[in-house]
């Protein structure tokens, strides 16, 4: 038989596989069933002892340095007006970690272009990590050689590590009232007979583990409805916070890690945090907005907004992500405008020669529809998640898209960790 008709049958029976397990993916209000192809991403040592390094690196940060940092000044501002965080929502926030464990037990590293550089830290996204372990059930169906991290495993252990004897069923998955991600949820509690409710369904009786699915901004903007979580947490209740819970996923830490030389500078793009009119520059460089958003905009017969990605402070995944070269001149304007006035804080990034790459791929908009197989150039970018237990154990996956917002609405691909 043809390799390529090999490859496409490949695809499908992958595909349908992938289907089957519930994974589906939320947009336009609904959910469209994931997407994906036959692509595998081998890293290679090198890459690995980096990744390790990274991941590392980013547990220390989310554990415990983000929260001491924020009292520090840069240009006689404090890093908690840079990133826009008040006094109060520090104190609000710190009475969620009530059994002075680590502050995240997992988080995400994105990384896009040729390069692979982190241009997002995917730390405010509460949703359990995807479909890690069904995609990599399937693949490795297919590819038994091939040697994958799940993350879904990984994350129990922690749990079993850091509260020994506790009754799966009384750990309590809390998600939003409003959970747009309820099926990988979902997933990740069957897995392990855990609970899973909303606040409405909360019975601290009943409640040993809390695995919080709520982002810290919902809480604190409903702070009577969620009292019970609290009041739960100061009688010596223990909880797993999401990941960076939430006031640590401020896509401006980025620049912040910069300019106090936290980690090396090649591992992120050139980046710039703006709050209240001011501007912070990765070089540690300060201006005006005035004074600097000339570069930024297009000259005559120049598109220089192809070269940036604008990004709201606290945003996830690919919201509230502007990216220049998708948006006409009059709205690249308006944004600017709006970001001149706004009392939020806003991060430009320096985007990233897109990573583009042949693969065959799946197509179809419902569980239903004939699936379309067909070879497309995508974007690509990776994603790797580390839980707290051993950070040095992780699991990769890769999204591809045909433009370049990438996330996880693309195309998905586990990564081998084989050499």
């Amino acid at each position: 038989m043809d390799k390529k008709i090999l490859h496409e049958k490949l695809v499908k029976e992958i595909s349908k596989e992938i289907a089957q397990k519930n994974c589906f993916y939320f947009k336009k209000q609904k959910f469209l069933v994931s997407k994906t192809g036959l692509y595998l991403y081998k890293m290679k040592k090198e890459e690995k002892r980096l990744r390790i390094r990274q991941v590392r690196k980013f547990h220390s940060f989310f554990s415990k340095q983000w929260i001491n940092l924020l009292k520090r000044k840069i240009h006689k501002i404090r890093i908690s007006d840079w990133i826009g965080i008040d006094s109060k929502d520090i104190a609000f926030a710190k009475e969620f970690n009530p059994n002075d464990k680590i502050w995240t037990h997992y988080f995400g590293l994105d990384l896009c272009g040729k390069d692979s550089k982190i241009c997002d830290l995917n730390s405010d996204r509460t949703t359990i990590v995807g479909y890690q372990d069904e995609f990599i059930e399937v693949f490795s169906k297919y590819f038994p050689k091939s040697k994958y991290q799940g993350f879904y495993y990984q994350l129990n252990k922690t749990i079993n590590k850091e509260y020994k004897g506790i009754d799966p069923k009384k750990v309590f998955v809390l998600i939003s009232t409003e959970e747009s991600q309820i099926k990988p949820i979902t997933s990740f509690a069957n897995r392990f007979n855990y609970s899973i409710g909303d606040i409405t369904k909360f019975d601290s009786n009943n409640i040993d583990l809390v695995i919080r699915q709520v982002k810290t901004e919902e809480i604190l903007a409903n702070k009577k409805k969620y009292s019970k979580l609290l009041k739960f947490l100061r009688d010596g209740g223990k909880i797993i916070n999401p990941l960076g819970s939430y006031l640590p996923g401020n896509k401006g830490w980025i620049t912040i890690i910069k300019v106090l030389r936290l980690m090396p500078d090649n591992w992120f793009p050139k980046t710039w945090l703006i709050s209240k009119g001011m501007v912070l520059e990765d070089t540690g460089k300060i201006y005006k907005i005035e004074e600097i958003i000339d570069q930024f905009k297009d000259k005559k017969g120049v598109n220089i907004r192809k070269n940036y990605v604008i990004k709201k402070g606290f945003s996830a995944g690919g919201w509230k992500v502007m990216i220049g070269n998708q948006m006409r001149k009059n709205k690249w304007e308006s944004l600017w405008k709006k970001i001149i006035k706004s009392k939020d804080s806003w991060v430009v990034e320096k985007k990233e020669e897109n990573n583009m790459t042949k693969i065959l791929v799946g197509d179809w908009e419902s569980q239903d529809d004939k699936i379309i197989t067909s070879e497309k150039y995508l974007n690509i970018i990776q994603r790797i998640y580390s839980s707290s237990g051993k950070p040095d154990l992780f699991s990769g996956e890769v999204f591809g898209s045909t433009s370049d917002k990438v996330n996880a609405s693309g195309y998905t691909f586990p990564i081998t960790i084989d050499d």
